[in-house]
């Protein structure tokens, strides 16, 4: 059998060292996962979680569809025809 050498390319290195830097900068790792029931998915009024709780979205998102319902002409009292 004959040994096979494999160098890796000057891209090979790069990317190896720039995923080894990403990785330490990830706030999510081996130890603090991103899953369903991460702090972070729910959304509890904070700006990171987007999952479904009592609303959907995080801070930024809640407050900007509150404000769009205020200035839609359609609401629950007045809603869209029904075209069934």
């Amino acid at each position: 059998m004959s040994d096979i050498i494999t160098t890796k390319s000057k891209l090979q290195l790069i990317s190896d060292q720039f995923l080894t830097e990403s990785i330490v900068k990830n706030t999510y790792n081996n130890q603090n996962g991103y899953h369903i029931s991460h702090k972070n998915v729910i959304s509890d009024g904070d700006e990171k979680g987007k999952g479904e709780s009592s609303t959907i979205g995080g801070l930024t998102d809640i407050n900007t569809r509150t404000e769009s319902v205020v200035r839609n002409i359609y609401n629950n009292n007045k809603t869209y025809p029904d075209f069934q």
